[in-house]
């Protein structure tokens, strides 16, 4: 079991964007969450409350954009369709953690554009 100062968790802000793909946010979760880890997670969105998942169910967000401003780490977990217009408010919260320092990670699993290897 770990030992550690917990005052010395970072906190990672995970962005649960509209049409989140859950495998995606379900890594960032386990892998971040688990109970011996280093890290104080939360999940944020553009705007706190229910955010619809790609498979029809809507995950619960404490947590607004504000959340990006505290986060030594951010992580992006996939949404459909990729290509879209994120908004300003989003963008300017995520381009303001990555000036300050943040460590910005994205985990896109089923890439729906991606060429397959063989040809």
């Amino acid at each position: 079991m770990v030992t550690e100062d917990p005052a010395m968790a970072q906190c990672v802000s995970v962005l649960v964007l509209d049409a989140v793909v859950p495998l995606d946010l379900g890594i960032a979760a386990q892998v971040l969450s688990y109970p011996e880890a280093l890290y104080d997670v939360n999940l944020c969105a553009a705007r706190a409350g229910r955010v619809p998942s790609t498979t029809g169910f809507a995950v619960d967000v404490a947590h607004g954009l504000s959340a990006l401003s505290d986060a030594d780490t951010v992580v992006v977990p996939g949404f459909a369709p990729h290509s879209r217009n994120l908004g300003r408010a989003v963008l300017r919260a995520l381009r303001a953690a990555y000036l300050r320092g943040a460590r910005m990670v994205s985990i896109w699993v089923l890439g729906r554009s991606a060429q397959p290897l063989n040809g």
